[in-house]
């Protein structure tokens, strides 16, 4: 259990802002992207931007893409995998349109670092939930088949957490929650504005 994660999400100054950032940060995110998937990687840098400001990068050390598969960063050396998830969706633990693949990582799977699961649902109450991976250890043993959630029929592109799971995960007496209201900004952020900044910085002839 990483006590920085618990002191970050439980310290008042950055829970206001939190509560204060990540709702516009979220909201570019998705401007800069509408209806790209890609947009996911990108609130993932929005989180691991905040996590190394918040905490220093001195304790937070970014996974070598490719490498270390579902494992984001390490803070104070322990692995951490980053889900963002909007609305009711369900928590995405393998993404694939392969039968064969996903039934692989079902049987493979056990959990191997700890979770951060920012859900967001705009215009109402969302939550940034730090999961610890002894929580999510002994919730699998408990549950067995009943802590995946893989349906090919219904085309879900993947395998998730179980509703049951994700809800045992969320009561875990270990597990801290952090309540978000999702605003969104009537300001209309336009993407190229961070690039004419970038070229105007640039050095004069």
């Amino acid at each position: 259990m990483s006590s920085l994660l618990v002191n970050l999400l439980t310290n008042p100054h950055h829970v206001l802002l939190i509560r204060e950032k990540l709702p516009p940060a979220f909201q570019t995110a998705e401007d800069e992207l509408k209806g790209n998937p890609a947009v996911g990687l990108l609130r993932e840098q929005v989180i691991l931007g905040m996590l190394i400001a918040f905490l220093g990068d001195s304790n937070v050390r970014i996974a070598e893409s490719g490498v270390e598969a579902d494992i984001d960063c390490y803070v104070d050396n322990q692995p951490l995998s980053i889900k963002t998830v909007t609305s009711s969706g369900g928590l995405r633990l393998k993404w694939t349109s392969n039968a064969v693949k996903a039934r692989e990582f079902i049987q493979n799977y056990i959990p191997l670092s700890d979770l951060l699961v920012v859900r967001i649902v705009w215009g109402n109450s969302g939550s940034v939930r730090y999961i610890p991976l002894s929580s999510q250890q002994s919730t699998f043993q408990r549950l067995g088949e009943r802590y995946l959630d893989y349906r090919p029929q219904t085309n879900t592109r993947g395998v998730n957490l179980s509703a049951e799971a994700e809800a045992s995960l969320n009561r875990h007496p270990n597990s801290i929650t952090l309540p978000m209201f999702w605003q969104r900004s009537e300001t209309v952020v336009n993407p190229v504005d961070k690039w004419v900044r970038y070229w105007a910085e640039s050095p004069a002839p």
